[in-house]
């Protein structure tokens, strides 16, 4: 079967941006579901008011590492720079959230959040480009 070319070609910086919206979008709503599951299980669990942050800080890596891993396997090439660019982009609206939580303190956990979305992002992207289809 042929592939079926699309009329309008993006160029390569368009083509970039598009892929890290498409892995930031993944990410985020990743982290949405994984939050609510959590959210769940933390109301079935006789769990102590610590383990809250733990458990989010994992989301993140999580959801940063299976978004930035899916952008990477469908672009198939510059993955360092896709996983930190979604990274970046996860960062900047988890960032910009923490500022409609009343009484959280913005520099509490700022790096600890930052290298939690971009230590996974850059490794799943970059894993995501290098792995092969198995057909």
């Amino acid at each position: 079967m042929k592939r079926r070319e699309s009329a309008v070609q993006l160029s390569p910086a368009a083509t970039l941006i598009k892929y890290v919206l498409i892995g930031v979008g993944a990410a985020l709503l990743l982290c949405i579901v994984f939050s609510l599951l959590a959210a769940f299980a933390l109301t079935l669990a006789d769990l102590p008011h610590k383990s809250i942050l733990p458990i989010s800080m994992a989301i993140i890596g999580i959801s940063a590492f299976i978004g930035s891993f899916i952008a990477g396997k469908m672009l198939h090439k510059k993955g360092l720079v896709l996983g930190a660019l979604i990274g970046a982009g996860l960062f900047a609206l988890i960032f910009a959230a923490g500022f409609f939580i009343p009484d959280e303190s913005i520099g509490s956990t700022l790096l600890g959040k930052a290298l939690l979305c971009l230590l996974p992002s850059l490794l799943g992207a970059v894993l995501g480009v290098n792995t092969r289809a198995k057909y």
